[in-house]
């Protein structure tokens, strides 16, 4: 366990310890947060601990947060209660208590976790001699954890020297032997236990000399195969390299070991070019493949998932085996049950039992069942787990089209968190690989698994509330700061604008009315025209030549001003003449993205 660096927020104190096993070997250490939020407003502490975890999932695969949080969880309908919930949702965290943690009651204490799983959480009884808050304990299982297996081999390091020096100490060990007066013509007569006895006291002799001498040593054998960027030049820098540290530790002279450290780094420095160029070839070649993409990413990152699947070690392939045929044995025996033990008994209206009691039966129809029978069939199934199976029976608030979710409400919360899950997910990754790759590189990255989402179905997040739309903001920034390496604690505007990239806001607006001038033009389809009407005033004014579109009359206590056909010209009426007359698509791009980029950050 060890302490990191822990940054300082107003609304609240944190300790960030890494957490770690001696013998298991992990791609990242486990983060564990200690929070304390003391009572007080909390819009900045919304603000500030939305940034905290969007920092922490970026720099960890598995966190834990546990502390006192000052927020009753316990009721649903309190603000700050179903703020905190959409934050945690957003990015991914998991709550585990579920039971009054204070003395009167609420729920303040929690526990936060993020691609990692607790089990056996109990909370106890209070203890008013200790403190007025319940203890909280849990079970932790790191998954994705192995054992260090290495190969090994063992040998000995020879040198001349340690020859001379073993050869020295060879006649010691046979000056009391017997077998010293074979010369002067002595021969003496050993049984075979005796001459086995005379080997094997010599060999050991031999090898304990051996031993003192040249010990044996062992070396990690290493299983990788090359790397496909490690060229011949590669090679040769690093032979040259390991050439000077050898000698250097020969003579022991300064200026083999100043010579023996310049080789050094400009392998590296060769090494990390090399691998850069490769990857940046890949990215490019391929930075209209997703899906190549990923898997690159992915095979780079050693993940595949935000949370990766527990399978126990004690499992077996015949474990596997024997699950299926057990399940195969019990429908049998459930059938068996079903059916009659005396078919003679069965009356002579059950003639389709009777035909698929029999070897050679089949079914030749259905019968018709009643609308009550039905019901009752459907009602007392299980609910279904898979989107293939024909009916599904299992209700839902949100259901997915083209990509997009939708919930009961059209408030397309559902939609927003889970986009900010995968993005946080890909953005990880991204964060593990960034050292080696370029910044135009780590840019089409982003563009890839990250913006494009943003991007998506946008459209129909017009007139969503800020509260809403500030989760994906937290999205923009994070990556804005992957690709940039500014630190959280500056101000995301500056970062945005040296990237050239419109606020979520901006990019939706871009959307509808590219799509808007699409329409006008003749370039889109033809429902999306429909829903657009002209502006053509009673009398002659200056602003029938304007090309304004009117504004329908909506009802703003439903859902009337998120409307398309209510957007549209709300938005379009507010552009200025230069950029609604443009004459081609590309121009009107331009001209539309310098208008809302200087709206945005003027």
């Amino acid at each position: 366990m060890n302490q990191r660096p822990k940054p300082s927020y107003s609304s609240f104190e944190n300790l960030n310890l890494s957490l770690s096993h001696p013998d298991l070997k992990a791609q990242k250490p486990v983060l564990f947060v200690v929070v304390c939020r003391p009572p007080a407003p909390y819009s900045e502490f919304l603000s500030q601990f939305s940034d905290f975890l969007s920092d922490l999932v970026l720099s960890s695969d598995k966190v834990i947060i546990v502390g006192d949080f000052n927020i009753h969880v316990d009721v649903d309908s309190d603000s700050l209660t179903t703020a905190f919930n959409s934050i945690l949702d957003s990015i991914g965290f998991s709550q585990h208590v579920h039971k009054p943690t204070h003395s009167f009651n609420h729920t303040l204490d929690l526990v936060l976790t993020y691609g990692i799983e607790i089990k056996q959480l109990t909370v106890f009884p209070r203890n008013p001699l200790l403190f007025d808050h319940f203890m909280i304990t849990f079970k932790v299982t790191t998954i994705g954890c192995i054992g260090v297996k290495n190969k090994h081999r063992y040998s000995r390091c020879h040198s001349d020297n340690l020859v001379t020096k073993f050869k020295e100490l060879i006649p010691s060990l046979f000056s009391s032997a017997p077998l010293t007066d074979i010369m002067e013509g002595k021969y003496y007569n050993f049984t075979p236990t005796e001459v086995d006895y005379i080997v094997n006291n010599a060999a050991a002799s031999v090898r304990t000399t051996l031993d003192s001498v040249a010990p044996v040593k062992k070396k990690v054998i290493s299983q990788r195969g090359p790397a496909p960027w490690y060229n011949s030049q590669l090679q040769n820098l690093k032979q040259a390299s390991r050439k000077l540290e050898r000698k250097w530790y020969s003579t022991n002279l300064e200026e083999v070991y100043v010579a023996w450290k310049n080789s050094l780094v400009i392998y590296k420095k060769a090494l990390h070019n090399a691998r850069t160029t490769y990857y940046s070839s890949l990215i490019e070649e391929n930075k209209n493949n997703p899906r190549f993409l990923f898997s690159t990413v992915a095979r780079l990152t050693k993940s595949q998932s935000s949370v990766e699947p527990c399978i126990p070690l004690a499992l077996s392939s015949n474990d596997f085996m024997s699950f299926f045929t057990n399940k195969i044995i019990t429908i049998r025996e459930k059938i068996n049950l079903a059916l009659p033990t005396n078919v003679t008994d069965v009356s002579s209206s059950t003639n389709t039992l009777e035909l698929a009691v029999r070897p050679d039966g089949y079914l030749e129809f259905f019968t018709p069942i009643h609308l009550f029978e039905l019901i009752s069939i459907v009602s007392t199934s299980k609910p279904s787990t898979c989107l293939l199976d024909p009916i599904p029976l299992a209700s839902s608030t949100t259901v997915r089209n083209l990509g997009v979710i939708f919930d009961q409400d059209m408030s397309f919360n559902s939609h927003i968190k889970q986009i900010c899950r995968t993005s946080f997910f890909h953005l990880r990754n991204i964060v593990k690989i960034r050292n080696i790759l370029s910044q135009s590189d780590a840019e089409k990255l982003v563009h890839a698994f990250v913006t494009s989402r943003l991007d998506y179905g946008n459209s129909l997040l017009s007139g969503c509330p800020n509260s809403s739309l500030k989760h994906l903001e937290l999205i923009q920034n994070a990556a804005a700061r992957v690709l940039t390496g500014v630190s959280k604690r500056d101000h995301s505007s500056p970062i945005l604008v040296s990237l050239q990239w419109l606020p979520v806001k901006s990019r939706i607006e871009f959307k509808i009315l590219l799509l808007t001038y699409k329409a006008l033009n003749n370039q889109s389809l033809s429902y999306l025209k429909d829903l657009i009407v002209p502006y053509y005033p009673s009398r002659t004014l200056r602003s029938q030549t304007a090309g304004l579109l009117v504004v329908p009359r909506i009802s703003k206590s439903r859902m009337g001003s998120r409307a398309f056909s209510y957007q549209v010209p709300l938005l379009w009426n507010q552009l200025p003449v230069w950029v609604r007359e443009a004459d081609t698509l590309s121009t009107f791009k331009t001209r539309l993205k310098t208008f809302l980029f200087d709206k945005a950050y003027s």
